[in-house]
């Protein structure tokens, strides 16, 4: 299974320059709110798109195409916030299963 990450990640060094956050503590919700609003920038979602495309065609078999953008504020395994990661998950045979399973938790569970 190839996997590729496209993006510059958003982490606290991202709000250096945006005034709105001077002077603020950053926070998760932050980041991932930077995260979401930026989710298409520099054409990462394109690149991403176009990378599972390509494999997907290379492999020349039935896979199923996944991309998934990571904007939680906070890293996952494979991808950091603000990121995209796209792969192809080949059927290899008829008793073929993928699973991917996330984990989060929230900083203020009151909001």
């Amino acid at each position: 299974m190839a996997c590729h990450v496209f993006g510059t990640s958003v982490t606290d060094a991202t709000f250096k320059g945006m005034t709105e956050y001077n002077h603020k503590a950053i926070q998760a919700v932050d980041r991932a709110r930077v995260a979401l609003e930026m989710k298409n920038a520099e054409g990462k979602d394109i690149e991403a798109r176009n990378f599972v495309d390509k494999i997907q065609t290379a492999i020349e078999r039935k896979g199923v195409r996944c991309v998934i953008y990571n904007a939680t504020g906070g890293p996952l395994k494979l991808v950091a916030n603000g990121q995209w990661a796209s792969f192809v998950h080949e059927k290899v045979n008829a008793a073929s299963i993928t699973a991917l399973v996330f984990e989060a938790t929230q900083d203020n569970p009151t909001r």
